[in-house]
């Protein structure tokens, strides 16, 4: 049986914040990997650069060391990326649901999900995602209006 690439290969990942006696390592030579459609979890206490960790494979700040590899993109030096490039890895290879949903206050949940709606070349039907979600009987409140949990559930749609 052929041995498959990881999806996420991380070497060696290293992060600092900080210079001379304020310098704070947050990561100092991680290695791990992630394969196609494997699920994992990171669990630590607050401050152990589990936030940071994510950032730097979601492409939101550069590495000080080692290498990044997602799915055959280069991640270790995130700066090279243009604008462009930089959505379209977001957009296609990596997405994230943030500890705060940055769900639009105004909105409402079906509108939350619609706004998103161009980020796809082949979008899902609102209506089908907002069932699949258990948010239909919501699709007309407002973020602040339901759970946590169904917050995070229209983050994801």
């Amino acid at each position: 049986m052929a041995t498959q690439e990881a999806y996420v290969q991380v070497k060696d990942l290293k992060k600092h914040y900080g210079d001379g006696d304020a310098r704070l390592t947050v990561l100092d030579g991680i290695d791990t990997s992630i394969n196609r459609g494997e699920i994992c979890v990171m669990l630590g206490p607050s401050g152990s650069g589990k936030s940071t960790f994510l950032n730097l494979i979601g492409g939101l700040e550069d590495a000080d060391g080692g290498s990044i590899m997602v799915d055959g993109c280069d991640l270790s030096n995130i700066a090279k990326y243009n604008s462009h490039q930089l959505t379209a890895y977001r957009r296609d290879d990596i997405g994230f649901v943030f500890q705060f949903y940055n769900l639009v206050p105004d909105l409402t949940i079906k509108e939350n999900i619609e706004v998103t709606a161009h980020l796809s070349k082949n979008p899902l039907n609102v209506d089908n995602l907002l069932r699949s979600l258990g948010l239909y009987e919501h699709r007309n409140k407002f973020p602040r209006q339901v759970s946590g949990d169904q917050q995070q559930r229209c983050a994801i749609g």
